[in-house]
Formats: structure tokens, sequence, C-alpha cells
């Protein structure tokens, strides 16, 4: 059995009214903050984010301690042999 029509009436204005106050107080949330990439969340993140002692004294002993690695010829080089060639060639 459907509700008499002035209920339903009733109901819609119910609902409308709570919808407009929910986009009222979502509007004036002006903190939001729309990212193109993760990459963007990340670094907006990082500026307010601040990094615990631990870590960064664990990070920087770590950074210290490691070694610089040698340079790496390209793959075609070490393919060909390793060496330029005596010849013509630069």
């Amino acid at each position: 059995m459907e509700p008499p029509p002035r209920l339903r009436h009733e109901q819609r204005d119910a609902l409308a009214a709570e919808s407009r106050a929910v986009q009222a107080e979502l509007s004036a949330d002006a903190t939001t903050v729309v990212f193109d990439t993760p990459e963007d969340l990340l670094r907006h993140d990082r500026l307010g984010t601040p990094v615990p002692s631990g870590v960064e004294q664990r990070l920087e002993s770590s950074l210290d301690s490691e070694t610089p690695a040698a340079p790496v010829s390209p793959w075609w080089r070490r393919w060909l042999g390793g060496g330029r060639s005596s010849g013509n060639h630069p």
C-alpha cells in the first residue's frame, strides 16, 4: 500500500533539504585538494609530514656506509669487447 501523496511530498522535501545541507557542508570545506598523479600526492604529503628522527638517522647511516657503484659501460661496448678500436674511429 502506497503512502498518501502528501506524505510522499513531505518525504521528498525532507530529502531535498538534507541534500542541500550536505552540499553546503561540502562546499564550505575549502581544503579539498585534487592531485593529477600519485607522485603529486606524495610531494604534497612530504611537505607536511616530518620524518621521524630514528628513520632519518638510520637512512643517513645507511647512505654513509654505501659505496658508490662503479660506472657501467653501455651494453654495446661490453658486447663488442669493452674498449675502443684503434682504427680511425673516435
